[in-house]
């Protein structure tokens, strides 16, 4: 089985409760991919975060942009997109790990 683990960007990695919860049921982080949420909401050292993998992310890091008040799902994905081509920083990413379509 897979733990799909959702954080926000917005906070430290290696705090982070969800993580805590996660390693009680899989120690080593080997069955645990982390869903990086609000990637526009904290762009600064998101690239270190999930580049240097301090909390021993097995399956890897996905980095999202939620939608934002009346955005519909279509014009979320642009905005998202748009956000991991142009942003200075988190341009920087991985295409393998940005996006929901990543996801499916």
């Amino acid at each position: 089985s897979i733990i799909l683990n959702v954080l926000s960007a917005t906070v430290d990695f290696p705090t982070c409760e969800s993580i805590r919860m996660s390693r009680r049921v899989d120690s080593t982080g080997q069955r645990t991919l982390a869903v990086v949420t609000k990637s526009d909401c904290s762009p600064d050292g998101l690239l270190e975060k999930v580049t240097t993998d301090e909390v021993s992310i097995g399956l890897g890091y996905v980095c999202v942009r939620n939608r934002i008040n009346d955005e519909t799902y279509d014009e979320a994905r642009i905005q998202e997109a748009s956000l991991f081509e142009s942003h200075p920083l988190l341009s920087k990413i991985d295409k393998s790990m940005v996006g929901i379509d990543v996801l499916a």
